[in-house]
């Protein structure tokens, strides 16, 4: 490989960097997605429906639960055990006075941070891209 061979190999490993990012991203943020969907717990399953995957920007993907209960499931909450004030309020017989977390998303977004996934990925797309440049 000449001087001029190895920069433009150079030029275009930095011009793919970005798009491999992404397309890594893409396919990390999905896998996190599905695995959310099969660790939501369900009642109705309507929090099921509002797991999302939205792109921000160019360069962004975020994963979230469009719900107001989503937090207090994963994190636990405490109730108003005897003490709603809404008309006709009545408490559940034996019902709880704390919720405990079921961490369906949390557990998930953990496990991609412990593992460092995301990096892993990368790095492997990025060897695979610099390979097949190299043998191609």
């Amino acid at each position: 490989m000449t001087p001029e061979q190895f920069t433009a190999f150079l030029n275009d490993l930095a011009n793919q960097a970005q798009p491999i990012a992404l397309k890594t991203c893409d396919r990390v943020a999905t896998t996190f997605r599905s695995n959310v969907i099969r660790d939501c717990p369900v009642d109705k399953g309507y929090m099921k429906s509002q797991i999302i995957k939205q792109a921000v920007g160019s360069d962004k993907i975020m994963v979230y639960v469009n719900t107001d209960y989503a937090v207090p499931v994963d994190h636990g909450h405490k109730t108003r055990q005897g003490r709603g004030r809404a008309p006709n309020y009545k408490p559940k017989p034996g019902g709880k006075s704390l919720v405990p977390a079921n961490p369906f998303f949390t557990k998930n977004k953990d496990k991609i941070i412990s593992n460092d996934t995301l990096a892993q990925e990368f790095k492997k797309d990025f060897v695979d891209y610099i390979r097949s440049r190299l043998n191609g």
